[in-house]
């Protein structure tokens, strides 16, 4: 199975962290309750410190099963990697919460300028998008504004 290869990888973790990184809410519920939605008896707060101090992770009783995500993309990912590889799901939650809390550290101090640590700009992606420095064509002209397929 691909899950098995991706994670024997250097970087891995680290891709699949990358490809789920959108979902980080979604995840954290399903973390926590096996559903990718909670319901409201559902949701308890926690302290950010106790899931953060947790060094393991144990599947919820009951949650979704994977008639109900199959062919759904992330969701499917997700399941099947909490499911049959707990240990390697845990460390790609602790990588996409450990993004989240930088992102939000740096939020405040956004002003500042660049992205907060997205690296979009090391790709030039936030250029395509329009952020950063407009691409320029030969001599220095800007290239004709195009459509976007969005």
């Amino acid at each position: 199975e691909f899950i098995a290869a991706m994670t024997e990888k250097d970087l891995g973790l680290e891709v699949l962290a990358d490809y789920l990184d959108d979902r980080i809410d979604e995840i954290t519920v399903f973390k926590n309750c096996g559903s990718f939605v909670a319901s409201d008896e559902e949701r308890t707060p926690k302290d950010e410190e106790d899931e953060s101090a947790q060094d393991q992770f144990e599947m919820p009783r009951g949650g979704v099963g994977l008639d109900e995500v199959s062919d759904r993309d992330w969701m499917e990912l997700t399941w099947r990697l909490a499911h049959h590889h707990p240990d390697e799901f845990f460390h790609v939650f602790q990588i996409l919460s450990g993004r989240a809390r930088s992102v939000e550290a740096d939020a405040p101090g956004n002003a500042a300028g660049g992205s907060a640590g997205t690296g979009d700009d090391e790709d030039g992606f936030a250029a395509a998008l329009g952020g950063g420095k407009p691409a320029r064509g030969p001599g220095g002209a800007q290239p004709p504004a195009e459509e976007s397929a969005l």
